[in-house]
């Protein structure tokens, strides 16, 4: 143990930087929305996820991101304190 830090260490990355992390990383791999996005490819072909390399493994990486994003706090919102100017 640290004898110079007597309880006060702080993180470099707070939970609220670590879902703006997380949400980036959800967009990236998301297969769906990339097919979406580029109906085509460079090639002027038709786009469809069997053609995207690894497409099992950006499904599995999104699904972690998915869950752990479920689980945080920051991903719900309450609105009785969002609106609660409106008393």
């Amino acid at each position: 143990m640290n004898a110079t830090c007597k309880g006060r260490l702080e993180g470099l990355i707070n939970e609220s930087k670590t879902n703006d992390t997380l949400r980036y990383i959800q967009g990236l791999f998301d297969v769906e929305k990339f097919v979406r996005e580029h109906p085509k490819t460079s090639t002027g072909e038709q786009m469809d996820e069997h053609k995207i390399p690894n497409v099992k493994v950006f499904r599995n990486l999104k699904a972690i991101v998915d869950e752990v994003i479920h689980r945080s706090k920051y991903n719900k919102v309450d609105l009785g304190a969002l609106f609660s100017f409106m008393d």
